[in-house]
């Protein structure tokens, strides 16, 4: 991106170091034609606000990769404790309701 601003830079000065007939019309009317090191410096700092606004927004896609996956990491540790931690033994069939809690009650 600097390079593209100093060749901006460049071609900005040869315009004002070798204005064309048109701009030397400009002048004789009074016309000002903005100062290289203003045009220079404006467009630095939009470069650093864009920058500032993309790392911002980087650090925000971060964080939430970062969520995402301790939300994975939770729903897989939950899902292995449920499944594997409270399994009822000793139930008989599951395919009978009445004695599922008939088991339960006693």
């Amino acid at each position: 991106m600097d390079n593209y601003l100093d060749e901006m830079e460049r071609k900005v000065v040869d315009l004002e170091n070798s204005p064309s007939e048109y701009a030397k019309e400009d002048m004789s009317v009074g016309v000002d034609i903005p100062n290289v090191s203003d045009i220079r410096k404006a467009a630095r700092y939009a470069v650093q606000d864009v920058e500032l606004s993309i790392d911002r927004i980087g650090g925000v896609v971060r964080m939430g990769g970062r969520i995402v996956r301790a939300a994975e990491d939770t729903r897989k540790e939950l899902y292995e404790r449920f499944t594997n931690q409270y399994q009822f033994e000793d139930l008989g069939p599951v395919n009978d309701p009445k004695s599922l809690i008939r088991d339960f009650t006693h």
